[in-house]
């Protein structure tokens, strides 16, 4: 079966927890040390259904940056980090062309980020999912 709109959330930390997330389409969870077969098998397949690829605090910033650098140029997901400062880092595709651009988010800009593409429901605070995702392990 194809799915559209995956998302992988990659960590090993509190922010994994699945009760934390509102999440209509798919999520799987990865451990930090799988990630790069998964890449693989998404590049194989095609990356058409994965949508973004969340990192949270418990998976070291070079990791998030050398995923960033390697992907396939067919990737058009985001790929997101967010850090025990509050801050997140997003990395998307350049709409006039090849390349990724890598924006510095503020939590207000996370919490909208989440807002945007998980939707919300009634109960679900999206400071506390910012939270949990910055955390440290």
């Amino acid at each position: 079966m194809a799915w559209r709109s995956v998302t992988i959330l990659c960590g090993n930390g509190p922010e994994t927890k699945l009760a934390n997330w509102d999440v209509t389409s798919p999520l799987i969870v990865v451990e930090p040390d799988l990630l790069w077969q998964v890449i693989s098998v998404i590049e194989a397949e095609g990356t058409d259904e994965v949508n973004r690829i969340i990192f949270g605090s418990s998976v070291p910033f070079g990791t998030f940056l050398s995923v960033v650098a390697s992907l396939h140029q067919n990737f058009r997901g985001d790929v997101v980090i967010c850090t025990k400062e509050w801050g997140a880092y997003l990395s998307s595709v350049v709409a006039s062309g090849p390349g990724r651009i890598l924006y510095e988010l503020s939590q207000n800009d996370l919490a909208f980020y989440l807002r945007v593409n998980f939707g919300g429901r009634p109960g679900v605070e999206r400071k506390s999912q910012v939270s949990e995702l910055s955390r440290a392990a």
